[in-house]
């Protein structure tokens, strides 16, 4: 007699041999771009085989317009845990190697001499690709308010972080010609026409930052002076944080495209639109490991500049870029050097001509979540 359990087996393997058959038989039915039909592998298909339309030959999401993309980094911080200062290595070679421009924010204050830190920060101050913007001065509780200080204290929280980081950089680059930033950039978006005047007069020549409070009125540029309050977010939500996520590659280059700014004025270089993506150093932390690498988020977001960047609809810029195109003058010509003293006595007594506005406030250490 046979036994039931090997009856079954001979039937299933039979079914199988039979179906393997049938699908063998089956007509094979190519992805074909440009049919007109979503298929796998595909972002997109509009029916054609044409760049410059939003798909591009191989069925992707590209632009569907001209378009100058500034790369903003946020928040550049020596207060952080040493064991994240890898990260800025790792942006700069991300900038340097693929030759794409981008402009790196950071609060001068905080600037550290611990050669994880500073190894990197000055590849970004020598960078061919890479513009440092200033942003305030240790990035305090009192610049978060910065909007509710008179002319004169906003004025001198930015002078400080200019000479800060001035006599810093000459002692650590033993050159005592020290270019400054051009680019102002202000922490939690805390901008006014107060805070222009207040940066237009200490030489800086734009400020771009990617989003405008509720509570504050939009800042229109002059003559002499940029203004950016406006950009396409890497993080869902548009906050900043470990926890946050990343748009995927499609929705990134979508908003991009549908891109429209009702109340605020957008810049143009001639007819062509300046249009930032932004994201912060501490979006790559790992949720759950503190102060290591989110490989998901880091491959977003270098798989987003990389395809922008050989997009031929799209041009990377930095802020000065932006400027000299706007104002027709040579990006040289913006550049705003100081000489610093950096003697053994100058640097002891470099806290006597501190201004009159104390900044006080002691931020935790170890902690790279700072509110931008």
């Amino acid at each position: 007699m046979i036994k039931k359990p090997i009856v079954i087996c001979v039937i299933a393997t039979f079914f199988l041999v039979i179906t393997l058959f049938s699908l063998k038989a089956l007509p094979q039915v190519d992805l074909i771009c440009g049919n007109g039909m979503l298929e796998l592998g595909e972002e997109c298909d509009d029916g054609n085989l044409l760049d410059g339309d939003g798909c591009s030959t191989q069925c992707k999401i590209s632009l569907s317009k001209k378009v100058y993309i500034v790369s903003y980094l946020g928040d550049i911080d020596g207060d952080v845990s040493s064991s994240w200062y890898f990260i800025y290595d790792k942006l700069v070679n991300f900038y340097e190697y693929n030759e794409v421009p981008a402009d790196f924010s950071f609060f001068p204050g905080t600037i550290s001499k611990e050669s994880g830190f500073i190894e990197p920060f000055l590849k970004m101050y020598f960078s061919n690709f890479i513009e440092l913007e200033q942003k305030g001065y240790k990035g305090d509780n009192l610049e978060r308010m910065m909007d509710n200080l008179t002319f004169e204290e906003q004025k001198s929280i930015v002078k400080q972080g200019q000479d800060y980081f001035a006599k810093l950089m000459a002692e650590v680059t033993g050159n005592n010609t020290v270019e400054l930033p051009i680019i102002y950039n202000q922490m939690e978006g805390r901008f006014t026409n107060v805070t222009l005047q207040a940066t237009e007069q200490l030489g800086f020549k734009m400020y771009l930052d990617m989003f405008l409070e509720d509570d504050l009125e939009p800042v229109s540029s002059t003559d002499s002076f940029d203004v950016i309050q406006y950009g396409v977010s890497f993080t869902t939500d548009g906050s900043a944080g470990s926890q946050t996520f990343f748009n995927a590659t499609p929705e990134i280059i979508n908003q991009v495209n549908e891109f429209n700014q009702t109340n605020l004025d957008e810049l143009y270089i001639g007819d062509i639109p300046v249009i930032p993506i932004w994201v912060h150093q501490q979006d790559f932390e790992s949720k759950i490991m503190p102060n290591k690498l989110d490989e998901e988020k880091w491959k977003i977001y270098t798989d987003i500049v990389l395809r922008l960047k050989n997009d031929s609809l799209a041009t990377f810029v930095t802020g000065s870029e932006i400027y000299a195109l706007r104002h027709n003058v040579s990006v040289e010509s913006l550049k705003h050097y100081v000489t610093i003293n950096i003697s053994n006595e100058n640097e002891q007594n470099q806290t006597q001509d501190e201004p009159e506005v104390e900044i006080n406030e002691k931020k935790k250490k170890n902690s790279h979540h700072r509110s931008t």
